[in-house]
């Protein structure tokens, strides 16, 4: 088996492969559109229902908002649990092997 010379700080990265990084990927980008999608939505629907002419005591739901994001993101960390791995220095290290190994094919082909 031909074995790669890569740095000591990729070692850690020379098993993940493509797809189990783009699941990860993708579930952690969903995650946080879960996360801000939310509390946006609460605050659209209180800005076109609530905020109108004849309510217009009430104060933007915030607090509220705020509470229903955290809420989401709790609930979409649980659910996408691939996405988690994105935080891991494995993932991170990841990134920079691939760009290694591009150059490298880049330099052997030149």
């Amino acid at each position: 088996m031909n074995k790669e010379n890569i740095p000591a700080s990729m070692e850690i990265a020379k098993d993940v492969t493509d797809s189990e990084f783009k699941k990860a990927r993708f579930q952690s980008r969903l995650t946080w559109v879960i996360t801000f999608s939310v509390p946006l939505a609460a605050f659209l629907y209180w800005l076109l229902v609530d905020a109108s002419f004849f309510h217009s005591n009430n104060a933007p739901p915030y607090r509220l908002a705020i509470v229903w994001g955290i809420l989401a993101n709790r609930v979409a960390y649980f659910i996408f649990k691939d996405g988690r791995k994105m935080g891991s220095l494995r993932m991170q290290q990841y990134v920079k092997l691939k760009k290694f190994r591009l150059a490298r094919e880049k330099s052997k082909s030149l």
